[in-house]
């Protein structure tokens, strides 16, 4: 009879151990009530019989168990509200929103000061938010429109190119420099050479392109036209079809030529 009573409080304390063995690994509240249920059901085979040692060592270890289990079930629960406040964080920072960004901040800011494995995570997030808001909050720049080539620009542009064919048709290096300031010396005694050898000179424009940058300081002209010149030493002219390009650009308000191609 005896070792039947035995062998019964052995079966129900292997049951109770089952149960405390799977109820210690988990994170919730309902483990820690059901352990701590299990602690008087240890107690209760803890008689001097063949089992009371074990029980009594379970009975002992359950407060152990519960604490184990409260504090994975507080890390849990820290962790989730960490990951919510992230999320938030994260949306705030998709919107833009100032506001919900500074509250964010200030979560955050409570957890570094408090300490924990997540403090060094929160820091790193406050950072984030502090260049964020810097960015959201510094003024916007300052943005210098681009002078707007006019339709007075083309006309002077057009006009100084009439005054190159002008001073050309009259054989005048010298005038030539009135619109092309930086004409280069080589160049200069090339047209003072090639107008010596010429008796006449008449430039017919046929084609005109203009084109002015987006910032209205520069100009490209290109010039399809016909010229007739007649050599000192003979009296039948000859023709030609010449391209001009002309690079000009705009100083002070002024429009001059820089290179002649």
């Amino acid at each position: 009879m005896e070792a039947q009573i035995d062998q019964a409080e052995l079966g129900q304390l292997k049951q109770l151990q089952s149960q405390f063995e799977q109820l210690r690994t988990r994170d919730d509240e309902a483990a820690m009530q059901q352990l701590k249920a299990l602690q008087p059901q240890f107690q209760a085979l803890v008689d001097g019989g063949p089992q009371s040692s074990e029980a009594s060592s379970y009975a002992n270890n359950v407060s152990g168990a519960i604490a184990d289990v409260r504090s994975r079930a507080e890390k849990k629960a820290a962790d989730a509200a960490f990951q919510q406040l992230v999320q938030k964080y994260r949306q705030a920072s998709a919107n833009n929103d100032k506001s919900g960004l500074t509250a964010a901040r200030g979560d955050f800011q409570a957890i570094v000061q408090n300490g924990g494995a997540r403090a060094d995570s929160a820091q790193q997030y406050v950072a984030e938010i502090n260049k964020k808001l810097d960015a959201l909050n510094a003024p916007p720049p300052v943005v210098k429109e681009a002078p707007v080539a006019t339709v007075a620009d083309e006309t002077l542009i057009r006009g100084i190119v009439q005054k190159f064919f002008q001073y050309f048709e009259q054989r005048n290096p010298d005038a030539l420099r009135q619109v092309w300031p930086s004409m280069p010396p080589k160049r200069y005694d090339g047209y003072r050479n090639a107008f010596g050898n010429v008796s006449w000179i008449t430039i017919k424009i046929i084609g005109e392109n203009v084109k002015i940058s987006p910032d209205g300081t520069n100009a490209t002209v290109v010039v399809q036209s016909e010229e007739q010149e007649t050599p000192k030493r003979e009296k039948r002219s000859r023709k030609f079809t010449p391209s001009w390009t002309f690079q000009l650009s705009k100083t002070n308000g002024n429009w001059q030529i820089n290179d002649v191609l």
